[in-house]
């Protein structure tokens, strides 16, 4: 999907990325990466919830949590993951305690994100 958001231009260089590794002694195997020229670190989860048709005041803690650990753990192992591999992992939900606001859980036989709880207790 093409992104439809506009971003100033990242501020981060090429060169700065070395000053983290030195400065709070960021282990190398560490890979550090600029967002592109029309990117951001939202840029993803942006176009996952504009497919969704969901902004993100809309969602309950859970729900972000996931989405950004799929996100990551798919940018560190080069692999494409968009809604379609989101859904297939987690199951998208209304929150009916909290009308407007929408939930995940991760799909029977599927929690593979350790130390995430299965829902949101008592969120307001």
């Amino acid at each position: 999907m093409s992104s439809s958001f506009n971003f100033p231009r990242p501020t981060t260089e090429a060169d700065d990325l070395d000053n983290l590794y030195k400065a709070y002694g960021v282990d190398r195997a560490v890979i550090l990466d600029l967002a592109g020229t029309n990117e951001t670190p939202e840029t993803p989860i942006l176009e996952v919830l504009a497919e969704l048709g969901l902004s993100l005041t809309q969602l309950l803690p859970n729900f972000l949590r996931h989405l950004v650990a799929f996100l990551v753990k798919a940018r560190e192992e080069v692999l494409a993951f968009g809604l379609s591999e989101f859904r297939q992992l987690v199951l998208v939900k209304r929150n009916k305690q909290n009308p407007g606001t929408f939930l995940v859980s991760p799909r029977p036989g599927r929690h593979i994100i350790e130390d995430i709880p299965y829902r949101d207790e008592k969120w307001c």
